[in-house]
């Protein structure tokens, strides 16, 4: 339905606190950004809960969007950035096992288990895998520069490492998924 209005008018209406416009732009993006809060979050409760207060903080933003790239990965962007900070707040000691255990496990197959035959899922299952065998942080470097296509600069930020170490973290991750590969 989103394409039906205009793109700027809807934003527009949503910086004007306009409800209407807001629910609209709310239940295009909800469905997608709870499958990405489901891949951090410990349970489905608290997944609605990083999805509620995520777009609460997309509304708080939007004057700061400037029409430039997607909007979808802006708010995309947010939402990550808001659950990683509540992770960190509620458990000081996360690491990026904490990220990988539910991120790695869930996102390969919720993003692509509807739309492949049975075959394919059990090499897709493999793949997980051998993906799980990686060392944690090495994990967290390969998904956050695969699979959400941050720099080696975002991703040392989020995760508290200097910019060679997501580096070499995903060399690592590379030579090891290769090495699990050939076997």
């Amino acid at each position: 339905m989103l394409e039906k209005i205009n793109h700027i008018e809807l934003l527009q209406q949503c910086k004007k606190g306009n409800r209407k416009y807001q629910k609209l732009l709310y239940d295009t993006f909800a469905k997608e950004m709870y499958s990405v809060c489901l891949s951090y979050a410990k349970d489905r409760g608290e997944a609605k809960d990083y999805l509620q207060e995520g777009f609460i903080k997309v509304f708080k933003n939007l004057h700061q969007y400037k029409n430039k790239g997607s909007l979808k990965n802006w708010i995309k962007k947010i939402i990550i950035n808001n659950i990683i900070d509540n992770i960190r707040k509620e458990r000081p000691e996360f690491s990026a096992s904490d990220y990988i255990d539910n991120y790695a496990s869930q996102t390969l197959l919720s993003e692509t288990e509807e739309n492949i035959a049975d075959d394919e899922k059990e090499k897709l299952n493999e793949v997980e895998s051998m993906i799980e065998l990686i060392p944690a942080k090495a994990r967290a470097v390969l998904n956050l520069y695969a699979l959400e296509g941050l720099s080696h600069k975002e991703i040392s930020k989020k995760l508290d490492i200097s910019i060679g170490t997501s580096k070499s973290q995903l060399n690592r991750a590379r030579f090891l998924l290769n090495k699990y590969f050939k076997k």
